[in-house]
């Protein structure tokens, strides 16, 4: 039997820090489930398009301004469902279930607590995690210019970025030390370390994240509470083994970087066609720096990932 196919716009609505999900009515499997606003493409529409007249049907509000979040694909018993999802980030109106839908305001990180649809997921990893990522080389750069940098992104940011912590030589007890300085400075509950998945877990750091050879290690979920878990991937066949054990994932090279001058970056088209096929949110690495960000965004990007362009400006 071949499934039904469906396109869906999807609009993941933020106000402050809040964002909004609403309450199947259909009557079928997936009744009283939780989802992100949106609805099937009609006819020609684009996926804006429709995420504009879904609002409007659905919420009574009308859409100013949105980006894209995210590009996913998703098997359920009886469809196979594409969603594009936006972050709407500007709208006029106050939202309402025109259809007599529940729906409630909520922090990022109550999604997890909801029983939200299957192919939702990923969405609510995406709108939890910032769209920026520092990634430490405290070896070339120094411990001081690396904190004077990190008050300055703070300043900006409000601490609204992850800190990936890559010191391969670096002690435990300088681990712990870097944890604790970087928690002062940017008040940040991002702050992730490049290594094994136990030693980041058990020296208190909020997540991990996996280079391309622990990540062929580790393919099982843990179930680790408040821990995030990156894996660092170069194409397809690394994205989906990604997808049964990691939260988000580090794509590259987008561009050919000064430190694998030998590696050719795959540009923004194959990262957006990768990214596109993955049930994960992907962050740009490569060559990359703050600037890029709208970008990425425009390629299906989570954000980006930086390194030297971050502490020296490179």
């Amino acid at each position: 039997m071949t499934k039904k196919r469906i396109e869906v716009a999807v609009g993941v609505i933020k106000r402050e820090d809040k964002v909004l999900v609403g309450q199947r009515l259909v009557q079928d499997r997936y009744f009283q489930k939780w989802e992100f606003p949106g609805g099937k493409l009609d006819g020609n529409e684009t996926s804006l398009e429709a995420l504009k007249r879904e609002l409007s049907e659905e919420l009574d509000i009308e859409l100013v301004s949105a980006r894209p979040l995210m590009t996913l694909e998703h098997d359920y018993p009886d469809r196979h469902v594409r969603l594009y999802v936006y972050e709407v980030n500007q709208f006029s109106g106050e939202p309402e279930g025109a259809e007599g839908q529940a729906l409630k305001w909520v922090s990022p990180t109550e999604c997890h607590k909801l029983d939200f649809l299957e192919a939702n997921t990923p969405i609510t990893n995406a709108v939890q995690l910032p769209s920026l990522m520092f990634i430490t080389d405290i070896n070339r750069y120094g411990i001081e210019k690396t904190i004077d940098v990190l008050r300055a992104q703070n300043e900006t940011y409000h601490s609204n970025f992850i800190i990936q912590i890559r010191e391969a030589e670096a002690s435990v007890e300088q681990l712990i030390e870097y944890l604790k300085l970087f928690r002062q400075e940017t008040d940040s509950r991002f702050i992730f370390l490049n290594d094994e998945i136990k030693k980041a877990y058990d020296l208190g750091f909020d997540g991990v994240q996996l280079n391309r050879h622990r990540a062929k290690l580790d393919s099982q979920r843990l179930e680790l509470p408040n821990f995030w878990i990156g894996a660092s991937c170069h194409n397809a066949i690394e994205l989906k083994q990604a997808e049964m054990f990691a939260d988000y994932t580090l794509l590259s090279p987008v561009k050919k970087t000064s430190s694998h001058l030998e590696e050719k970056g795959m540009g923004w088209q194959k990262f957006e066609s990768l990214t596109n096929a993955a049930k994960l949110p992907c962050f740009a690495l490569g060559g990359m720096d703050v600037s890029e960000i709208d970008t990425a965004w425009q390629h299906g990007a989570q954000g980006v990932a930086a390194i030297s362009s971050i502490w020296f400006g490179e």
